[in-house]
């Protein structure tokens, strides 16, 4: 559990809803290509592609793309919570972009991210960096842990300030993916900056996400039991 209390300001085409002709929203063969995966077909984004093969030998590319996707399988459970269009990164080294210019100020990056599998049987973790060039200098804005399945609002670590008419060149990457069988991946969504002045996270309780199993006792008032 946590308290949070933010500011939220535009990155534009954020949520990657703005789409250009020819996107492909449902995969016309059984295995994915770079056209089908949109990777310069998303308004204001593009990709720096990295193939990856996956538990059966398919050859698998980062991009853009949607629930009726590919049979479905690359969005499992969660995928559906988000919006219609979402990023999503399959191997280390995948990178998607854009350049806007945001108002000035002191801010961080958020977004919603999760981690997917191919198989809802596998295990592991992706680790998502994010970064920006202001003026020629990258910034970097530190690395999410990606180790559940569940589609929500994560904020970079770090915090990058600008004057509000620089131009700033934001990336987000797949730093490196771990686990068994299933290729761990990382799905994108609603990338937009908060402000860090009022970006405000405390956690209460330890634990509070249940990711590790300690920090809590369990018990019950039954006393056969």
């Amino acid at each position: 559990f946590e308290i949070v209390e933010s500011v939220p300001a535009t990155v534009p085409n954020g949520d990657f809803e703005l789409t250009k002709p020819g996107f492909v929203s449902k995969a016309e063969t059984s295995k994915p290509t770079l056209d089908q995966m949109n990777a310069d077909k998303v308004v204001g984004w593009t990709m720096t592609q990295s193939a990856t093969v996956d538990e059966y030998d398919m050859k698998v590319y980062s991009g853009f793309t949607t629930p009726a996707f590919y049979y479905g399988w690359f969005f499992n459970l969660t995928w559906s919570e988000g919006g219609n269009v979402q990023l999503y990164l399959s191997s280390p080294g995948a990178t998607a972009e854009t350049t806007f210019t945001p108002a000035a100020g002191v801010w961080r990056v958020s977004a919603k991210s999760a981690l997917t599998f191919f198989s809802l049987k596998s295990s592991g973790q992706s680790r998502l960096g994010a970064q920006v060039v202001i003026g020629g200098e990258t910034v970097d804005l530190g690395v999410l842990t990606l180790a559940d399945m569940q589609l929500q609002d994560r904020v970079w670590p770090k915090t990058f300030e600008v004057d509000g008419q620089t131009e700033v060149t934001l990336k987000i990457v797949l730093v490196d993916s771990a686990g068994a069988a299933g290729n761990p991946h990382a799905i994108v969504d609603d990338v937009k900056l908060v402000d860090a002045a009022s970006c405000l996270s405390e956690e209460l309780i330890k634990n509070g996400g249940f990711e590790k199993a300690s920090d809590w006792t369990f018990f019950s008032d039954d006393p056969d039991k």
